[in-house]
C-alpha cells in the first residue's frame, strides 16, 4: 500500500486577551468563554494527546473508515461552493464539496456536474 508523511497542527484558543480579540474579523471563541473558566494548560495538554493517541491508534489499524460519519456530520464545507486549488497547481476549480472517499479524498462536482476527486490542495470560500 501507498504512504505519506503527516503532520499535524492543533491550534486552541485557551483565554484570549482583550488585545487581540480587535484583530480578528470572523467569528471565534475559547475554551475560557465556553467552560466559564481558564483551564489548565497541562491537564489539557494531556487529555488532548491522550484522546490523539487513542484516535491515532485507532487509525493505524482501522484506516479513516471509523472517522468519516463524525467528519462528515460536523464539517461545515459539506455541500457548499468553494474554491479549490489542487496540490499540483495554481488554477482554483469551482464547485460543490459533496463528500470524502474512504481514503480522504475530498470529492468536488465541478460546475459541469462531473465529480472529481483530489488528495491535496487548498479551500477557500468565495467571497
Amino acid at each position: 500500500p501507498q504512504t505519506c508523511t503527516v503532520v499535524i497542527g492543533i491550534g486552541i484558543n485557551v483565554c484570549f486577551s482583550e488585545a487581540p480579540q480587535r484583530d480578528i474579523t470572523q467569528p471565534w471563541t475559547d475554551i475560557a468563554r465556553i467552560t466559564q473558566q481558564t483551564p489548565e494548560r497541562n491537564r489539557l495538554i494531556g487529555i488532548l494527546l491522550q484522546h490523539l493517541i487513542d484516535a491515532l491508534e485507532i487509525f493505524s489499524t482501522q484506516g479513516l473508515t471509523p472517522f468519516l460519519g463524525l467528519w462528515k456530520q460536523y464539517d461545515p464545507l459539506i455541500g457548499l461552493w468553494i474554491s479549490l486549488i489542487p496540490g499540483h497547481s495554481s488554477i482554483p476549480i469551482p464547485g460543490i464539496l459533496r463528500d470524502f472517499s474512504p481514503q480522504g479524498e475530498l470529492i468536488l462536482e465541478t460546475e459541469e456536474g462531473r465529480q472529481q476527486i483530489f488528495s491535496s490542495g487548498r479551500i477557500s470560500l468565495p467571497s
